[in-house]
């Protein structure tokens, strides 16, 4: 436990005012190694602690105690016998799972390396785009062997069209400002989006025409990048050629040095050695004063990760462009099927109708567990229509090929198809390919399932009237969200990520859900609200402040059901609510609801 966080922690256990907490913790610089530190640099710390003595007495009994014990995802360390020098402990229920029982420090301190094994779902992905393409075309694609200068691709990297691509996926606004046109584009905004790494202003600065210049011999391995200190081989570089110290001392004394900024026998060695290299001192000392700003900021990139990186960047936008129906199958069915993975789900099938291909609804020969590209669009997966379970799923393979609505009818087993499921799978149109009219089929079912008595007397079952409104809620119904139609569409709305954070935005969409409540469970405090719309691009929280939702006008706007139109300020995923309206009273009601 931290200054900081040893702080925080032992005053909330004693109950402290929480914002007492804050301006407390406040005091303690970041990174700050101890509390005697940081006494020196905030005396008022020491105010506190005789207000709180006897809390303060248990700080500094728990300072850098270990808090709670973790396991690294993805940290392996590969070595024979290993439980002859590590202590060893096992977890899992058949105690298979063997663990270190070290910290990562005190691992490398002792000679042994920890590997990273990174599990990257962006790897599923392009393997079921492949295949995808494959059973659709029979194309065997290498990757390793595209153009990685292709123009096409980076012409839609540099319009933003970044939803799915890895890494990238959430950086619109900066590849659009970086315009990548090549492969070294790539590492370098790969490396550039992480905190910590390179200054990105100046970076873009230089890209667009600001004068720049670094010392001559640093050029090499400097003009990728603009003269940005960026990856960690360019200050490893900077002491093997202008110092001449091998890149693994350079590596030991500069990377894994925590104190650089405070290590002037380092500097002193670098400009010496640097001048008896035959180099300019006073270019010497600019030179370090990067290298200090790189390694104190915490964190610095790698380039070979960067690059690796960079590469499956590529590989995905790659797939995108010249197979964007595959690729889009391949992240739908790479979603969860909780209501995070609905929206991702949303999001894309907004974006497929965009691009021109159509999102097609399951088909119950071709459709299975994932989004199938079929007939020059995408068929929906029949896994996650409502009630049609792994008992259906499996018997409906065992029917296939079906030649018609009738002939599904002749041989299901009602013990595995039962009447829920059947409805919802006509109204999800797995039956289209027969009747695109899903009324009649409803109603042809519902025919069929007639007592005796009713077909002695000849009661005939109503036929509901089928038109895009029905069709509409119906897939909501049973998919869970719009599929063909959306009611959203007719509007024209921007995503969310159109706006940036903090500015005025305007969103639309159908109200979903609301959560009023009292802040801190406190009847006393006035009452605000938590409301998710169902936007054309997927789910939008809004966050409606007690003084908006007094507005009894608004607060009837925000309607379940309703279509309305939200002013109000971006704040990361969600919408600080200004005003609302409506455009259209309750869906399931509304003539023009489509």
């Amino acid at each position: 436990m931290t200054p900081k966080a040893v702080i925080r922690k032992v005053l909330n256990s004693f109950e402290v005012a929480p914002y007492e907490i804050g301006l407390i913790t406040k005091l303690v610089p970041e990174l700050c190694p101890s509390l005697e530190v940081a006494y020196k640099g905030a005396p008022e710390l020491l105010k506190y602690k005789r207000k709180y003595e006897m809390e303060w007495e248990v700080i500094e009994r728990l300072e850098n105690v270990i808090s709670h014990v973790g396991t690294h995802a993805g940290g392996v360390v590969i070595y024979p016998n290993l439980s002859d020098y590590l202590p060893i402990i096992t977890k899992g229920d058949d105690r298979t799972k063997r663990i270190v029982a070290y910290d990562m420090n005190t691992v490398h301190d002792l000679g042994f390396f920890k590997f990273d094994v990174l599990g990257l779902e962006t790897i599923k992905d392009v393997h079921r785009c492949l295949v995808s393409i494959k059973e659709e075309t029979g194309e065997v694609i290498d990757l390793s062997s595209i153009d990685y200068e292709d123009s096409a691709t980076y012409d839609m990297l540099c319009k933003g069209d970044v939803s799915g691509i890895f890494q990238i996926s959430a950086q619109a606004t900066k590849v659009m400002e970086q315009e990548p046109r090549s492969f070294r584009d790539l590492i370098a905004i790969n490396a550039l989006i992480r905190p910590g790494v390179g200054d990105w202003d100046e970076y873009l600065a230089r890209r667009k025409g600001k004068w720049w210049t670094v010392y001559p011999p640093r050029m090499p391995y400097m003009e990728e990048t603009v003269g940005t200190m960026t990856y960690q081989e360019q200050f490893l570089l900077d002491a093997n050629i202008l110092a001449g110290w091998e890149i693994a001392y350079a590596d030991k004394n500069i990377r894994k040095n925590r104190d650089i900024r405070n290590d002037t026998e380092l500097r002193d060695k670098f400009l010496s050695d640097g001048v008896n290299n035959g180099h300019n001192v006073e270019a010497l000392s600019e030179v370090w004063k990067e290298i200090e700003n790189a390694v104190d900021g915490g964190y610095s990139f790698n380039k070979s990760h960067s690059a690796s990186y960079a590469r499956l960047t590529f590989q995905t936008a790659w797939l995108k462009t010249h197979y964007p129906e595959h690729f889009y199958a391949s992240l739908m069915s790479g979603a969860k099927t909780d209501g995070i993975g609905q929206n991702e789900i949303a999001g894309y099938i907004a974006e497929c109708k965009q691009r021109g291909i159509k999102l097609l609804p399951p088909d119950i020969n071709n459709s299975g567990d994932e989004f199938v590209v079929a007939d020059g669009g995408i068929n929906y997966r029949i896994t996650t229509i409502r009630h049609v379970g792994d008992s259906a799923i499996s018997h409906i393979h065992d029917l296939r090929p079906v030649s018609s609505f009738d002939d599904f009818m002749a041989r299901r087993e009602k013990k595995y198809v039962k009447k829920n499921v059947m409805l919802n799978l006509i109204k999800a149109g797995a039956f289209d390919f027969d009747e695109p009219n899903r009324a009649v089929l409803e109603w042809r079912f519902n025919m069929s399932e007639r007592t005796k008595t009713q077909i002695k007397e000849g009661y005939e079952v109503p036929m509901r009237e089928f038109n895009d409104r029905t069709k509409c809620e119906w897939e909501k119904e049973v998919l869970g969200m719009y599929l063909s139609i959306h009611p959203m569409e007719r509007y024209g709305f921007q995503p969310l990520e159109y706006y940036k954070d903090g500015i005025s935005c305007i969103q639309g969409g159908e109200v979903m859900t609301i959560y009023a409540f009292h802040p801190q469970k406190n009847p006393d405090k006035p009452e605000m609200a938590f409301i998710q719309i169902n936007t054309l691009y997927g789910i939008v929280k809004l966050v409606v402040f007690h003084h908006i939702w007094a507005n009894e006008a608004i607060k009837k706007a925000l309607t379940i059901g309703n279509l309305v139109l939200i002013k109000g300020k971006r704040s990361g995923n969600d919408v600080l609510v200004d005003e609302a309206e409506v455009l259209e009273d309750e869906i399931k009601g509304a003539e023009s609801a489509v």
